[in-house]
């Protein structure tokens, strides 16, 4: 299972591990997929600040990721 830092910022998630865009956008971050927004944005916004923001379900983010092979760590 890979694993990956609800601290780091989406941007460098995405970078780093391009699948993951495809799964934000199915768990409601679809903003990310507008012009610039991973660019700008994503580089400050973590994926904990994102569902904080986005009042979401941080277990069930957890779920669905460790479905697509994904180990987060930093979400309680």
């Amino acid at each position: 299972m890979k694993k990956i830092d609800a601290n780091q910022s989406v941007y460098q998630l995405v970078k780093d591990h391009p699948a993951i865009r495809e799964i934000l956008v199915e768990l409601g971050f679809d903003k990310i997929i507008k012009g610039g927004m991973l660019e700008s944005v994503g580089r400050f916004m973590t994926l904990k600040k994102g569902i904080n923001h986005k009042k979401k379900d941080a277990q069930a983010i957890k779920q669905a990721f460790n479905a697509e092979g994904y180990d987060v760590e930093g979400l309680s």
